[in-house]
């Protein structure tokens, strides 16, 4: 099957699950790499994403000039898309923290 039509059909699953009163979060990380895969590929999932209305993402990357590359550049598809943020690392305590704090389960 082609991979464009996998890409098509998991995303309009995630819109039919999703309701306008709880919207699921989609959460896709190393988004830069969207420039690697497929050549159109970021206009391909921008022409999906714009048509939908019960969904959220937040789309991460590691690689800063990458990730502004895409969402600051004018003639990229993800051009001023939604609100960029740059965030510090976490530091390694606080992480444990936050996590051990949330799950239950014994990590003694």
């Amino acid at each position: 099957m082609n991979s464009l039509v996998l890409l098509e059909d998991a995303m309009a699953l995630m819109e039919k699950v999703s309701t306008k009163d709880k919207k699921l979060i989609v959460v896709l990380d190393e988004f830069q790499e969207i420039l690697n895969i497929r050549k159109g590929l970021d206009k391909q999932m921008r022409s999906i994403m714009q048509e939908q209305q019960n969904l959220n993402y937040i789309l991460l990357g590691s690689q800063e000039s990458m990730m502004t590359e895409i969402f600051e550049r004018k003639k990229s598809p993800f051009y001023h898309f939604g609100q960029l943020m740059r965030l510090n690392k976490i530091p390694a305590e606080n992480f444990r923290l936050y996590i051990t704090n949330r799950l239950p389960i014994d990590y003694q």
